[in-house]
C-alpha cells in the first residue's frame, strides 16, 4: 500500500478521506524554481499544490529553491520522497491537514 494522507477534517462533498501523491514536478530554473504537487483523493478527485520562487508580486522569495536545495540533499532512507512531500502538504495548507500513513512502495 502507498502512503496517503488522511485528513483530520474529510472532504464532505465528495467524500474525500485520504490524498496520495500522484505526480512531483520540479523545476530547477535560477531565480524562478518551482515545485508543483499533484494529489489524486480516495475519491478520484484531483487536487494541486505548489511552491514558487516569486511571490504574487514578483518578489523572489526563494521558497521553492531552499525546499529543492533541501530535497536534493536529504536522506531519503530514513523518510521517504512521498511522506515528506505529503507531510509538507499538511504543514503548510491547512485544508490538508492530516496524518499520514501507509507504507513507501
Amino acid at each position: 500500500m502507498a502512503e496517503d494522507l488522511t485528513l483530520d477534517t474529510p472532504i464532505s462533498k465528495p467524500p474525500i478521506t485520504t490524498w496520495r501523491v500522484e505526480r512531483l514536478d520540479l523545476n530547477y530554473a535560477p531565480g524562478a524554481s518551482t515545485i508543483g504537487i499533484y494529489l489524486i483523493g480516495s475519491d478520484g478527485s484531483h487536487q494541486s499544490y505548489g511552491y514558487s520562487d516569486l511571490n504574487e508580486a514578483g518578489v523572489n522569495t526563494g521558497v521553492a529553491t531552499a525546499l529543492l536545495s533541501s530535497l536534493n540533499t536529504v536522506n531519503l532512507s530514513v523518510k521517504s520522497l512521498q511522506r515528506r512531500v505529503l507531510e509538507r502538504v499538511a504543514l503548510d495548507f491547512p485544508e490538508s491537514a492530516g496524518s499520514v500513513v501507509g507504507t513507501p512502495f
